[in-house]
């Protein structure tokens, strides 16, 4: 496995985007949850956030497998297997990223978002 640094290295710019994405969407949760904006509902900017990170992993892995296929195209027989597979590997490194960012966000927004439901004046506390 390689590191973070390798990691960040490989997937491209994309990667970068990513992080920033990935730092405001714990931002948004945590404003969620603490401080002066705990009493407002920041649902949709979490959600458009976690939208955003998803798209920009997925482009990232397109535009790579994109460049994988167009270098393949032109690359000699005995190379060309290789060089699809390790573009491909390569690729998907901004998907898993994106992923690997936005599902612990996603249990926390939905967890945030049943307790705000929860709490809203005139909601059942009676389970059935």
């Amino acid at each position: 496995m390689s590191s973070l640094s390798q990691m960040l290295s490989d997937g491209g710019p994309f990667m970068f985007v990513l992080v920033l994405l990935g730092v405001l969407g714990v931002a948004a949760l945590a404003a969620q949850c603490i401080g002066p904006l705990r009493s407002r509902d920041l649902g949709p900017v979490i959600r458009g956030v976690l939208v955003a990170t998803l798209a920009v992993g997925l482009l990232g892995t397109l535009m790579g497998l994109s460049a994988t296929f167009q270098a393949s195209a032109q690359a000699s027989e005995a190379t060309r297997t290789m060089l699809v597979l390790q573009g491909s590997s390569i690729s998907l490194i901004t998907m898993n990223f994106a992923l690997l960012i936005t599902a612990p966000q996603m249990i926390v927004a939905g967890a945030l978002a049943s307790r705000r439901a929860s709490m809203r004046p005139g909601a059942s506390t009676s389970r059935a």
